[in-house]
């Protein structure tokens, strides 16, 4: 079995989804209770574009590891994508609950928790990570976000400064940054920071679009 399943794996990786699906059934054949089998399975089909099998092979692979941290987490990222967000959110506790440091699933959790319109407990979870020392660009700017959302703008300021600090060429820290300096009333720096975000990004519509309606708000025409 192990051959089949090196092989198995061997076409997963290569992205050969239904030669990967085919050995793992046939270990699956002999041995129906494997949960690594079973999580790998579910991963391949739900690559492959098939969702309801995903979830079969998933649920099986948890119930027949129930402490199999992999599982719960890709459970959940199955679920989120289809939709089932507030059971992923389940799923993704229960992969934290066995893996504490799972660096992925508390970021994958708070971009459901945010999408689910609760973003105090999107901010508790990325700020997960940057307790278990996950301080990536990405990380701060997602935080930035909420934080605007909660209406707590200094603080979402410092959030896209360490976004950019980590990641001078982010031209998304550098719009959402202008949006909380316009927000209050920091005009000067907002086109400043626009400007910046097209300097790094020429072709980016969003802070071309929003610079010309903080001059316009300024009374800067032109």
């Amino acid at each position: 079995m192990q051959k089949i399943f090196d092989r198995a794996m061997g076409h997963h990786n290569a992205g050969e989804l239904a030669q990967a699906l085919k050995l793992y059934r046939k270990i699956l054949e002999a041995e129906p209770e494997h949960p690594v089998v079973l999580n790998l399975a579910g991963v391949a089909a739900f690559q492959a574009g098939d969702g309801k099998t995903a979830v079969e092979y998933l649920a099986k692979a948890i119930a027949a590891g129930p402490e199999y941290a992999d599982a719960h987490y890709n459970y959940a990222n199955v679920l989120s994508q289809l939709g089932r967000l507030a059971d992923s959110v389940e799923s993704y506790h229960a992969a934290l609950r066995l893996e504490p440091r799972h660096g992925d699933a508390y970021n994958n959790l708070a971009a459901v928790l945010r999408d689910l319109g609760r973003p105090e407990a999107a901010l508790a979870s990325y700020r997960k990570l940057l307790a278990l020392g996950m301080d990536s660009p990405e990380t701060h700017h997602n935080i930035g976000l909420l934080l605007i959302e909660l209406g707590q703008l200094e603080a979402a300021l410092a959030s896209f400064q360490k976004a950019i600090a980590g990641r001078p060429d982010y031209p998304e820290a550098y719009n959402n940054m202008a949006l909380a300096l316009q927000d209050l009333g920091r005009m000067a720096e907002a086109v400043a920071s626009f400007d910046q975000a097209i300097a790094v990004d020429p072709t980016y519509a969003k802070a071309h679009y929003n610079l010309g309606n903080v001059r316009r708000a300024a009374g800067q025409l032109g």
